[in-house]
């Protein structure tokens, strides 16, 4: 699994924050089937925006760094984009960083 770092555009996030309530709501009741609707929904709906993915080893040691440095920091589906800027190459600007968890395209053996 991959973790997709999105940057959302300060004048996007009211446009994306119905999906990122209604998944964290499927997801703590264990509903699968809107989760990956959910997350299919926004990966569409911001497949134009800076975009970068990382291994779910990056991510953990990421969270693992940022949870010892800031106890109180709770994992959300939006992160301030502050936390996140090492993860892209240029500054961002005043967004929030959308993270979703995505599966790795398998490489096909038949090239």
């Amino acid at each position: 699994m991959k973790i997709r770092l999105t940057e959302i555009p300060a004048d996007k996030i009211v446009d994306i924050q119905g999906l990122v309530d209604a998944l964290r709501e499927a997801s703590n009741a264990g509903d699968m089937d809107t989760v990956d609707k959910t997350t299919a929904e926004l990966i569409s709906l911001t497949s134009e925006m800076n975009s970068t993915e990382i291994s779910e080893k990056q991510w953990k040691q990421w969270l693992a760094t940022t949870r010892a440095n800031n106890p109180d920091f709770q994992s959300d589906y939006l992160i301030a984009r502050d936390m996140c800027k090492q993860f892209f190459l240029e500054e961002l600007s005043d967004s929030m960083v959308l993270h979703l968890p995505i599966e790795e395209q398998e490489e096909d053996d038949d090239v």
